[in-house]
C-alpha cells in the first residue's frame, strides 16, 4: 500500500509541476483533469472489496439487489442498473462510484478556484470525509456533492439548476434535503454582529436538543421521512473530529479579526466555514 501511494504522488506531482490556469491549450487542461480523475479512481477502485461495511453492502446490491431488505433511494439503484449493463465486479462499481465522487469533488473546487483548486482538493484528501466517501459511505458522498453543485447554482441566482441539482442529491440520499434551506442560511455576514449570531446558533445546536427535538415530532408520512428522523434522532451524533477543529479554528479567527478579514480575497471561504458549522449543527 505505501508503495501504491508513493507512485500516486510521484504521479501527481509530475502532472502538477505546472498549475493548470498558465496552460494555453484547454484541451490539455481538459485531458489533465480527467486523467487525475481515472487514475485516482482506479485507485480506490482496485483497492479490498471487503474494506469498508457500508461499501460491502453495496456491492451485495449490486450483485443481488434482493440481499437487501430495506429501500433505498431510486436514483442510486438506478445508477446500479445502468452500471450493470457493463459489468457486474464489485471493484468496478468500487471504480464507477469513486470515478463519479472525485469528478465532482474537483469540478467543485475548479468551480471555487479556477488557479487554486487542486490545493484544495490536497488540502480535503488529508481530512477523514474524503476517505470515508471513497472506503464506506459512497452514497452520501454523492449526495453531498449534488448539494455542493446546488450550492454554486444558487450562488450564481440559478433557480432551476439550483433545485435540479438538490432533488437529484436527494434521490441519492434522502437528507440531501439540506439544499431547502440554503437560502434561509446562504446569508453573506456583513459584520461582527452577524458572525456572532451565528457562533451562537453553531453552539446551541452543537450542545443541545433543539434540532432533534423539532424533527422528532414531524410525522413519518413517507418511509424517507423516518430515515431522516433516523439521522437525527436515533443514530449516534457527529463528534467534533480534527478536520472540524480546522472549521473552528477559521470561525474563531474570522469572528477576532472581522474587519481584516473582510478585506481578505477569501472573504467568503470564511463565511462558508461559519454556515457551514451552521448546517453541522442542526444535523448533528
Amino acid at each position: 500500500m505505501q508503495v501504491a501511494y508513493l507512485f500516486v504522488s510521484i504521479y501527481l506531482i509530475f502532472i502538477y509541476s505546472t498549475r493548470l490556469s498558465l496552460i494555453k491549450e484547454k484541451s490539455l487542461e481538459i485531458f489533465r483533469f480527467i486523467l487525475l480523475v481515472i487514475t485516482l479512481a482506479l485507485f480506490w477502485g482496485l483497492r479490498d472489496q471487503s474494506i469498508g461495511n457500508d461499501s460491502v453492502t453495496y456491492i451485495k446490491i449490486f450483485q443481488n439487489p434482493e440481499s437487501y431488505p430495506s429501500k433505498l433511494e431510486p436514483g442510486f439503484l438506478f445508477l446500479l442498473e445502468i452500471l450493470k449493463f457493463f459489468s457486474l465486479s464489485g471493484n468496478f462499481l468500487l471504480f464507477s462510484l469513486s470515478f463519479i465522487l472525485l469528478f465532482l469533488q474537483l469540478l467543485v473546487y475548479y468551480k471555487f478556484n479556477q488557479r487554486d483548486f487542486f490545493v484544495y482538493f490536497i488540502i480535503y484528501s488529508s481530512f477523514y470525509y474524503y476517505y470515508q466517501f471513497h472506503i464506506n459511505i459512497m452514497r452520501q458522498g454523492l449526495a453531498i456533492l449534488m448539494v455542493a453543485m446546488s450550492f454554486f447554482a444558487y450562488k450564481r441566482k440559478n433557480s432551476v439548476v439550483y433545485f435540479i441539482w438538490g432533488v437529484i442529491g436527494c434521490l441519492f440520499h434522502a437528507t440531501a434535503l439540506i439544499f431547502l434551506i440554503y437560502p434561509v442560511f446562504l446569508k453573506k455576514i456583513e459584520n461582527r454582529k452577524t458572525q456572532l449570531f451565528f457562533v451562537f446558533c453553531i453552539l446551541l445546536m452543537f450542545f443541545t436538543n433543539f434540532a432533534s427535538s423539532i424533527i422528532n415530532s414531524i410525522p413519518a408520512f413517507h418511509w424517507s421521512i423516518e430515515k431522516i428522523k433516523w439521522y437525527f434522532v436515533i443514530a449516534e451524533p457527529v463528534r467534533i473530529k480534527q478536520s472540524h477543529a480546522v472549521s473552528l479554528f477559521i470561525i474563531l479567527l474570522f469572528t477576532l479579526k472581522f474587519e481584516k478579514m473582510k478585506k481578505s480575497p477569501y472573504f467568503f471561504l470564511y463565511t462558508f466555514h461559519t454556515v457551514f458549522f451552521a448546517f453541522l449543527g442542526i444535523f448533528h
